[in-house]
């Protein structure tokens, strides 16, 4: 069972950690996503930008190290219900012309109610 919860542990963990290192090789297109769900005042979007791929990258390698394994997946669970906030915001708005965001193993796709 332990290799089992190693193994969800890495996926999870290198899912997010393929996020972060892809929005940082892409900031100004992640800020620009960001500004585009129109949900931050676009003066945040930077900042928000910056802190949310630093806060996901960091939380995603300690989940991968196994160090506070309870905290940082609550971390990135919680990641993952604001990003799905945000998608459904605009899901609801129809503001489907929008890239998910996610980058990474995960790559981006345009906002939709049904799977790509």
């Amino acid at each position: 069972m332990d290799l089992v919860y190693l193994a969800l542990r890495t996926v999870l963990g290198l899912v997010f950690l393929s996020s972060g290192i892809s929005k940082f090789s892409n900031m100004t297109q992640h800020i620009g996503t960001v500004k585009k769900y129109k949900i931050l005042p676009p003066k945040l979007a930077r900042p928000f930008s910056i802190l949310e791929t630093t806060f996901e990258t960091i939380v995603s390698i300690l989940l991968i190290l196994g160090m506070f394994i309870k905290v940082s997946s609550l971390l990135l669970f919680s990641l993952l219900f604001v990003y799905t906030i945000g998608i459904i915001v605009n899901l609801i708005r129809g503001n489907t012309d929008l890239s998910c965001g996610c980058g990474g193993v995960v790559r981006d796709h345009d906002l939709s109610w049904k799977q790509p």
